[in-house]
């Protein structure tokens, strides 16, 4: 399902965090069905952002490994621009770790 800011359940909040947003299903990197695993594995948005980062990273990364270019007549595509989404999505998993662990309440027994 294609995003949609007016409905913006858990799914839609994570893949606005991360930027894969579009109003086609067409142009979505990660499925619906991806950003609902990651809202079932995490403890909170952040850490479902954070591995939904993560995967996006690992997708890029086989994009830059295997293809560098790719050529049909007068038409070129290059993923030279996947190493840099590589890196920003890594980056944006370790903001969103960071987010993450800013929530977490130090508990000691006895003490607490």
């Amino acid at each position: 399902m294609a995003y949609n800011s007016t409905r913006m359940n858990t799914s839609d909040q994570v893949r606005l965090y991360v930027g894969d947003i579009s109003t086609s299903t067409a142009s979505e990197i990660l499925a619906d069905t991806d950003y609902a695993h990651f809202n079932s594995a995490a403890g909170n948005i952040w850490i479902a952002a954070q591995l939904a980062a993560n995967s996006l990273a690992a997708k890029f990364t086989s994009l830059a490994s295997d293809v560098k270019s790719k050529k049909v007549g007068d038409l070129t595509i290059t993923y030279s621009d996947a190493s840099a989404a590589v890196d920003g999505y890594t980056k944006l998993s370790q903001k969103f770790g960071r987010m993450a662990a800013a929530q977490i309440t130090p508990y000691a027994g006895g003490i607490s």
